[in-house]
């Protein structure tokens, strides 16, 4: 009698489960005709381009408001900070031009081409003059063509060796 109280509990189902699985998986719509796919497409489609929309009008509203902050900080800096700013603008330009400088004569003093001078890297004018010195090493050396002294060569007419002796009546 156990055994049948036992199987009889098995096979009965807890509706309150029931209820929670349903509550818990996602709804899922059935498609069952092209018409249904392509009406849901266009939906989405809709949906996807209203939220772009919404997206972009965020974006510049964003961007207005990043801008109204950088000129009320730049209004709220003192005659002092800008100047300090300016200065270290100045010469942080002085810098990049001081180091343009030392490579176009580092590498005019290695013998590199100017189209290469951009190229060093280095802070120092000796480290410079040592990249110069590696990248000059690593390019391919021009060697003059090989002419045989006792043949500067001849004329190139095209005719072969037969032709030339029944021309010079040899």
């Amino acid at each position: 009698m156990t055994k049948e109280l036992d199987n009889a509990t098995e096979t009965v189902e807890d509706p309150k489960a029931d209820s929670e699985k349903e509550a818990a998986a996602p709804e899922k719509k059935s498609h069952e005709t092209v018409d249904e796919w392509k009406a849901e497409n266009e939906r989405l489609g809709k949906l996807l381009e209203a939220r772009n929309k919404e997206e972009a009008a965020r974006r510049k509203k964003l961007e207005a408001l990043e801008l109204k902050e950088q000129e009320r900080q730049e209004a709220s800096k003192t005659e002092l900070e800008k100047a300090i700013e300016r200065a270290n603008k100045a010469e942080q330009r002085a810098n990049e031009l001081r180091l343009k400088d030392m490579r176009r004569d580092a590498a005019e003093s290695a013998g590199l081409p100017k189209a290469l001078a951009d190229r060093l890297k280095g802070e120092t004018l000796e480290e410079l003059e040592a990249d110069a010195a590696i990248i000059l090493a690593s390019l391919p050396v021009k060697t003059a063509p090989k002419l045989d002294p006792t043949n500067p060569g001849g004329l190139q007419t095209g005719e072969t060796e037969a032709e030339k002796r029944k021309r010079l009546l040899i």
